[in-house]
């Protein structure tokens, strides 16, 4: 399969009003960081991650305003996925949930956002970075990737 075949899967995919896309995201083999799209223990070539959800920006709400949901099947290291989540803010901007709405704070018992709440939004469905793991990203993006250092009992307390 070549690469530009891989890549228009991805809005085909959306152009029928798919509302989640799975994305099997693996470290590039060049050791460079860069993030890959590829099906694992399959002949198909990787293609780059970044390509991906720039195709997957230019089609996610052409047929339905209501939220797209990326999966990611994350078998990344650490900063591979650090590059991924800025990726991710700089393609999908505020389309991108970031943050609890602030109409639908998460309290103990307060509903979710319903579909019409989050239209013209994506949301990533990702596993958590290994608990061991003391690397995290600065939520005050300010167009670069800042990291922060924890301890152990900050990742307890949140």
């Amino acid at each position: 399969m070549s690469l530009v075949v891989a890549a228009m899967t991805i809005p085909v995919s959306s152009t029928t009003g798919c509302r989640c896309i799975e994305l099997d995201v693996v470290d590039s083999k060049r050791k460079n960081d860069e993030p890959e799209i590829k099906h694992r223990n399959t002949p198909v070539r990787s293609v780059p991650f970044l390509q991906v959800i720039v195709a997957i920006r230019q089609c996610a709400f052409k047929v339905s305003p209501y939220p797209l949901i990326l999966s990611l099947e994350n078998h990344c290291g650490p900063r591979t996925q650090a590059k991924m989540a800025q990726y991710l803010v700089d393609v999908f901007g505020d389309t991108l949930i970031r943050q609890p709405l602030k109409t639908h704070p998460i309290i103990e018992n307060s509903p979710l956002p319903s579909p019409n709440d989050l239209k013209y939004k994506i949301l990533i469905k990702n596993k958590k970075l290994h608990q061991n793991t003391n690397l995290n990203i600065n939520n005050n993006y300010s167009g670069q990737t800042h990291f922060k250092k924890k301890s152990r009992t900050q990742f307890d307390r949140e």
